[in-house]
């Protein structure tokens, strides 16, 4: 067992149920990522696929986790289903779900396929993956 291992090769011995120097880590950060990036509030960073990954990096490299878990709230995901968002009235303020479009079990079978590069935030999210 290395001492040394870099964080892609902890992975990778976790992932070969080999053992690691020690357990690969990540942290959510999440809108708090945005504290690491002067002047960047949380309004921006979900909407923005270069600010969530310079806020992604930024967290990164002041934390030093194995692994950066890019992601900035779950609206990001579901709201091309049409779940509404309230943005809120403060720059540092969490997003929060506010109407849903499934109201009973039939519902879900009038949910659409989506495309994640062009309904809702979640090519925001595609962007801040690939830089």
């Amino acid at each position: 067992m290395s001492k040394s291992m870099n964080s892609m090769e902890r992975f990778q011995a976790a992932l070969n149920h080999e053992i690691p120097d020690y357990v690969p880590i990540t942290f959510f950060g999440g809108i708090f990522e945005t504290k690491f990036v002067p002047g960047l509030d949380v309004v921006r960073y979900a909407r923005n696929g270069a600010n969530m990954a310079k806020a992604n990096i930024a967290f990164y490299e002041a934390i030093g986790p194995d692994a950066i878990y890019c992601l900035s709230d779950v609206g990001l995901i579901i709201q091309g289903y049409g779940v509404r968002m309230k943005i809120p009235d403060e720059p540092n303020i969490q997003m929060a779900l506010r109407s849903f479009p499934v109201k009973s079990s039939a519902d879900w079978e009038k949910l659409d396929v989506l495309d994640p590069r062009i309904d809702s935030r979640m090519g925001v999210y595609l962007d801040a993956c690939n830089i």
